[in-house]
């Protein structure tokens, strides 16, 4: 779920950028854009937005945490309850 989250983050501002360049290339925006759009984009997408589809993918293929190891014979795992259920019962 998180990576599609991430992945429609990142679409939706692409799209808007790719549409506003082609946009001015064909001609049909002439003036400036508007304040909004441009605060949208420039400080709300990027790279505000793509900061966070980063840490979105990064959570998502990241099932279980492994403290340092301190101790040879002990490995500490952090995982989610749901995750470690999931594990002990197979």
């Amino acid at each position: 779920m998180l990576r599609w989250i991430s992945f429609a983050l990142v679409s939706v501002g692409a799209i808007a950028l790719a549409g506003l360049a082609l946009g001015g290339y064909l001609g049909f925006v002439t003036a400036p854009p508007a304040v909004p759009l441009v605060l949208a984009l420039v400080p709300g997408w990027f790279p505000v937005g793509i900061v966070i589809a980063v840490v979105l993918v990064d959570r998502s293929s990241r099932y279980v945490l492994i403290n340092p190891i301190v101790v040879d014979d002990e490995v500490v795992l952090r995982a989610h309850p749901r995750f470690a259920e999931s594990v002990a019962a197979q």
